[in-house]
């Protein structure tokens, strides 16, 4: 396909949205300014939509990476973290999904993108 040369590299320019995995590794890779963050921490960008917990720490936060994002430095984060590196039970996986379709309907209410 066509190729668009961007601050972050060359990358294609397709009308199918395409899904990276970027994690810890990449740091969030920014495909975009339309790119879309998806983490199970709280996090903060500077410039990308962020579908996370609800922040509930401080307002300072942990720099993390080298593009001003920010992460939450509660123990709820913490426990995200956690889930993360450790396997929990099928129950709590469940508990988390739940959390997390709770997080995109309030992350896409407040950014205007959906009905309030």
């Amino acid at each position: 396909g066509a190729k668009r040369s961007t601050p972050e590299g060359v990358v294609d320019v397709d009308p199918i949205p395409q899904w990276y995995d970027g994690g810890l590794a990449a740091m969030f890779p920014k495909i975009d300014d339309g790119t879309v963050l998806v983490s199970p921490v709280s996090i903060r960008s500077p410039t990308n939509l962020v579908i996370c917990p609800k922040w509930v720490g401080g307002e300072a936060g942990l720099k993390i990476g080298s593009r001003g994002m920010t992460a939450d430095s509660s123990t709820n984060n913490l426990v995200g973290v956690k889930n993360m590196i450790m396997p929990q039970e099928s129950k709590e996986y469940e508990r988390i999904f739940a959390g997390a379709y709770d997080d995109a309907k309030r992350v896409c209410k407040e950014a205007g993108l959906v009905p309030a």
